[in-house]
C-alpha cells in the first residue's frame, strides 16, 4: 500500500491471504502491532479479487504493480503477469441497490410491512425529519458527512420540504429550504419556521416571502463543540412543560443564549431551552443521538454501545438542594443476559475497528417510544432503537419495576430484530412515529457510516467513505391490513378546533396541538378542560392537563380532580402542576399530601419531588413519612432529600446514611519492572502458545482484576466488563494488561480531583449534575463529589489501572488468566 512498511501476500493453488502492516497502533480499536490489517483470506472460489497462485514464481514490485514471472523449463520465454497493487488490496464492497430492489431485502416482524416513502434524488443522506403543523414533511440531509463535500470541511447540509403531489403516500417532490449548512443533525418546526441544530449553533430559520426558501436565519444558542459528526448536538423534543429538549451529542461546549447572554457548560448533561425567550438550562444525563419522551413524561436516551436508559432524577429538582450529591441520574435498561447482542441478517463485513464487537450493539441511536394505538396494545410500552452498523431496528419492551422500569426483548424477537435488512447499505438513523401512526425510518444509505477518526489509515486508503453520498431513503412500517389515517393540517384550525384535536391517540398530534396553543398564547381552551374527564384516554387527559399548566390557565377545581385521577401517570402530572400553586390553595396541598401515601410507587416518587415546592414547615411530616416508609427505595430517598433544606435535621440524617465511601487502597502492590513497556510486553510473546489452567486463572482474576472489573457476575464495575473483551486477540489483551495507558478507551480515562480540604481523589467520571460529579474508583466505589468541595480537576496522563502486572503474572500466569477470561 506504499506506506513504507512491508505487507504480507500469500497465495498457493488452494488458499490465499493478504494482510497489511499496522502503522498506527491503537490496541483499543483492534489495530494491534504486526500484520493485523486484514484485507482478504480463504479458500479459492474463483473470484476475480483473489490473488494469483505465486508458487514457484519470481516476483518484483514496480510501477504500482506486482510483476509475476513464471519460468517454464520447456520454453525460453518466461510468462509475465502484472497485477495492480491497488486492485489486489481493494476493499470488497457489496453493491448498492435501487430503492425498489432494496425493499425486497427487508425482514420485518410478522404482521407488518415496510413501504418506501421517498428516495433519491428527492431525498439524499437523511438523518432527521419532522412534520410541521400543516402536515408537510421536513428533512435534514447531512450531505457533507463525514469530512465535508470536498473532504476538507466544505459545508453541504440541506433542509428540504417534501411534497406528496398525488396523495399516494409517496413523496415525489422537494423544495430546498436551506443549504450549505455545516453538518446539520436535526430540526423541529417552530412558529412559522424551524429550529435547526448545526454545531456550533442552534438557529431559527423562516421563509417570509413564500418562495419556499429561508430568508431569515437567527442564532438562538451558540458554543456547541464541533468534532466527530457522530457526536454533535442534536434534538429536538417538546417537553410536557413547554421547554424544548435537546441531546448533548457527547461533544459538550460552553453554550451561550444570544437572547439572555447567559452561558452554561453542558459537559456531562443534556439541556433544554425556550426558543422565544432564550432561557437555557442543563438537564440530567448525557445522550448521544436522540433524547426522547413518552406519553407519560418519562425521558429516554442512549449512546452507541448502550441500547437504552431512563432518566430517573430530573436536574431541576436536584438543583434546589446544593448539598445533595447523587451517584447517578439514569437507569440503564436492556441489562438482561447477553443484552448487547444484535441479530443482523446482512452478510458480515470487515469492521474498521473493534472486530470483537461484531453482532453486538455499537451504534445505538434514536430511542423512539411508540406513541400511537395503530400497532396495537402489545406496542404500548415499546421503544424502537436504530442500529445502523448492523442494518437493523431493535425493539425494547418496558416493564414497570417499582419507581422505574426494566426492559426486555419482545416476545417473538428473542433472536431476531423488529426490522432487519440483508443490504449492508441500509443505515437507519432517526426513527419517529408519524402523524398517521406508522413508524418512519430515515435511511442514510451509505456503504460506510463509520467516521474516519475510527478507521485505520490502511483501511481508509482502500475504501470510499463518501460512497452513497447521492443516495437516501425514507421508509414507514405499518401493520398489515391497516389503512393509515390521512395527514392532518393542524395549522388551519382555530383554538377551539385545536382543543378538540388534542383528543388523539397520536403523540405527534397532541404535541403539535400543545405547541400551537403555546405559540398562540391561547386563552380560550374550554375544550382542554373537558378532556380531563375520565371518559378520555389517560394520555389525552395528561397532555391536556400539562397544556393548561403551560398556558397558565389551570384552575384549582380541575387540578384537584386530576390529583384524584384513576391513572397514576395523570396523578403524577397533576403533582407536577401543583408545584406552581405553592401557598395559593390549601385544598390542593391537602390532596398533594394524600398522594405521598399513594399505592403506586411512581406517584409517591413524584410526590417526594413536588413537596419541595411547598414550605418545609408544611411538608416535613409527609417527607419524614416518605423517608421512613420508602427509605429503601433509592430514588424516593433522593427525591425526599431534594425537597429538604440542606440544614434540616432530616436531610442531615439521610445524607449521613448516604455518605460516599472513601477510596479503597489496592490490596496487591504491582510495581512496574521497567518503564520500557514494549520490552515487558515482548517478554510475553509465548503466551499464545501456552496451555492455561482455568482454576489458576480464576484465582488470578479474583486477586488482581475483580476490584475493578466484572466477569460473569463476579467483581466490581469500574473499568469495562471483561466479558465484552474476552474475545479480543491475545496480543491486545496482553497489551491492555501490561500497558493500560496504551489500550485504555477514552470513556475509561482517569481524572484527578483536589478537594478544598486538600485531599486528592482519582477515578473515572461516570455522571454529572448541577450539584456534583460522580467518581468511580477501585472496587466499584462511587464517590459523589460536590462541586463546591472541588478545588481543581484535571485529566490524568495515566490509566486508573496500574502498569505493573508483570510483577504478579508470569507468562504462564497470563495464559491461565486469559483462559479464565475467555471461559475456555
Amino acid at each position: 500500500n506504499g506506506d513504507g512498511f512491508e505487507d504480507i501476500l500469500f497465495a498457493n493453488p488452494e488458499r490465499f491471504a493478504i494482510y497489511l502492516w499496522t502503522k498506527n497502533v491503537q490496541p483499543h480499536l483492534g489495530w494491534t502491532r504486526g500484520w493485523t490489517q486484514f484485507v482478504r483470506a480463504g479458500e479459492r472460489k474463483g473470484n476475480a479479487s483473489e490473488p494469483p497462485d505465486l508458487t514457484g514464481a519470481e516476483l518484483r514490485v514496480e510501477g504500482g504493480g506486482l510483476v509475476i514471472i513464471r519460468h517454464d523449463p520447456n520454453t525460453a520465454t518466461p510468462q509475465v503477469e502484472r497485477r495492480s497493487l491497488k486492485a489486489l488490496i481493494a476493499a470488497e464492497s457489496p453493491p448498492s441497490l435501487a430503492p425498489e430492489d432494496a425493499l425486497g431485502t427487508f425482514q420485518v416482524r410478522p404482521g407488518f410491512r415496510i413501504e418506501l416513502v421517498a428516495a433519491e434524488p428527492v431525498v439524499v443522506d437523511p438523518i432527521g425529519f419532522d412534520w410541521s403543523a400543516d402536515g408537510r414533511l421536513w428533512v435534514v440531509e447531512m450531505r457533507d458527512y463525514p469530512l465535508g463535500l470536498d473532504g476538507r470541511g466544505q459545508p453541504g447540509g440541506v433542509i428540504k420540504i417534501l411534497k406528496d403531489a398525488n396523495g399516494d403516500g409517496r413523496y415525489e417532490q422537494a423544495v430546498t429550504f436551506l443549504e450549505s449548512i455545516a453538518f446539520p443533525t436535526s430540526l423541529m418546526p417552530w412558529r412559522k419556521g424551524v429550529l435547526i441544530a448545526a454545531a456550533t449553533d442552534i438557529f431559527y430559520a423562516e421563509d417570509t416571502d413564500g418562495d419556499g426558501r429561508a430568508d431569515v436565519r437567527r442564532v438562538l444558542l451558540t458554543g456547541f463543540q464541533r468534532g466527530n459528526q457522530q457526536h454533535l448536538v442534536n434534538g429536538f423534543e417538546l417537553g410536557l412543560d413547554g421547554w424544548v429538549y435537546a441531546a448533548n451529542g457527547d461533544s459538550g461546549g460552553r453554550v451561550k443564549s444570544v437572547a439572555t447572554g447567559r452561558e452554561i457548560d453542558i459537559r456531562g448533561r443534556d439541556f433544554r431551552f425556550r426558543p422565544d425567550t432564550g432561557e437555557l438550562e442543563t438537564v440530567s444525563a448525557q445522550t448521544q443521538f436522540g433524547l426522547r419522551r413518552d406519553d407519560w413524561g418519562n425521558w429516554f436516551g442512549n449512546n452507541n454501545p448502550t441500547w437504552l436508559w431512563h432518566v430517573t432524577l430530573p436536574e431541576h429538582y436536584l438543583r434546589r438542594n446544593p448539598k445533595l450529591a447523587v451517584r447517578g441520574v439514569k437507569q440503564v435498561l436492556a441489562n438482561y443476559d447477553d443484552s448487547t447482542r444484535v441479530f443482523p441478517i446482512s452478510p458480515a463485513v470487515v469492521r474498521p475497528n473493534q472486530p470483537w464487537a461484531l453482532n453486538h450493539v455499537t451504534s445505538g441511536c434514536s430511542p423512539t417510544p411508540y406513541r400511537d394505538a395503530l400497532f396495537g396494545a402489545d406496542f404500548a410500552t415499546s421503544i424502537f432503537i436504530s442500529e445502523p452498523v448492523h442494518n437493523v431496528i431493535h425493539r425494547e419492551v418496558l416493564q414497570p419495576a417499582g419507581t422505574g422500569f426494566t426492559s426486555r426483548r419482545a416476545i417473538g424477537e428473542e433472536q431476531s430484530e423488529f426490522l432487519a435488512s440483508t443490504d449492508n447499505w441500509f443505515r437507519p438513523t432517526t426513527t419517529k412515529v408519524g402523524p398517521d401512526g406508522a413508524l418512519y425510518v430515515a435511511d442514510m444509505y451509505r456503504l460506510v457510516l463509520e467516521h474516519p477518526e475510527w478507521i485505520s489509515p490502511e483501511m481508509l486508503a482502500r475504501i470510499d467513505v463518501r460512497a452513497g453520498a447521492d443516495r437516501g431513503r425514507l421508509y414507514r412500517i405499518v401493520p398489515d391490513g391497516v389503512k393509515l389515517r390521512p395527514m392532518p393540517n393542524l395549522a388551519r384550525l382555530n383554538d377551539h378546533e385545536l382543543g378538540l384535536a388534542m383528543n388523539s391517540p397520536n403523540g405527534w398530534q397532541r404535541d403539535t396541538v400543545q405547541r400551537l396553543l403555546l405559540e398562540r398564547s391561547a386563552g380560550t381552551t374550554a375544550d382542554l378542560f373537558q378532556l380531563l374527564e375520565p371518559a378520555y384516554a389517560p394520555q389525552v387527559r395528561l397532555q391536556a392537563l400539562a397544556t393548561l399548566g403551560v398556558l397558565g390557565i389551570l384552575e384549582a377545581a380541575p387540578l384537584l380532580k386530576a390529583l384524584a385521577d384513576p391513572h397514576p401517570a395523570v396523578r403524577c402530572e397533576a403533582l407536577r402542576q401543583s408545584e406552581a400553586w405553592g401557598a395559593k390553595s390549601s385544598s390542593v396541598f391537602e390532596e398533594v399530601l394524600k398522594l405521598a401515601a399513594d399505592s403506586e410507587p411512581s406517584v409517591r416518587l413524584q410526590a417526594a419531588f413536588s413537596l419541595g415546592a411547598w414550605p418545609y414547615e408544611q411538608t416535613r411530616g409527609a417527607l419524614e413519612q416518605l423517608a421512613a416508609g420508602d427509605g429503601a427505595d433509592e430514588l424516593i430517598r433522593l427525591a425526599v432529600m431534594s425537597s429538604l433544606p440542606p440544614d434540616s435535621d432530616l436531610f442531615q440524617r439521610l445524607n449521613s446514611r448516604a455518605s460516599a465511601a472513601r477510596p479503597v487502597t489496592a490490596t496487591v502492590a504491582l510495581p512496574p519492572s521497567s518503564p520500557d513497556r514494549a520490552a515487558v510486553i515482548a517478554a510475553y510473546g509465548e503466551v499464545g502458545r501456552l496451555t492455561g489452567d482455568k482454576a489458576r486463572g480464576r484465582e488470578h482474576f479474583t486477586m488482581l482484576c475483580a476490584t475493578c472489573h466484572r466477569l460473569r457476575g463476579e467483581g466490581s464495575e469500574v473499568g469495562p466488563d471483561l466479558g465484552m473483551v474476552a474475545t479480543k486477540p491475545t496480543d491486545w489483551l496482553i497489551t491492555a494488561i501490561l500497558d493500560p495507558v496504551q489500550a485504555v478507551e477514552a470513556r475509561y480515562r482517569s481524572w484527578s480531583i483536589r478537594l478544598q480540604s486538600g485531599d486528592d481523589l482519582s477515578g473515572i467520571i461516570t455522571a454529572e449534575t448541577a450539584n456534583n460529579l460522580v467518581l468511580r474508583m477501585a472496587e466499584g466505589v462511587e464517590h459523589a463529589v460536590l462541586r463546591s468541595d472541588i478545588q481543581s480537576i484535571s485529566p490524568e496522563s495515566v490509566s486508573l489501572m496500574p502498569a505493573g502486572f508483570e510483577s504478579a503474572l508470569t507468562p504462564q500466569g497470563m495464559a491461565d488468566l486469559l483462559v479464565w477470561l475467555r471461559g475456555n
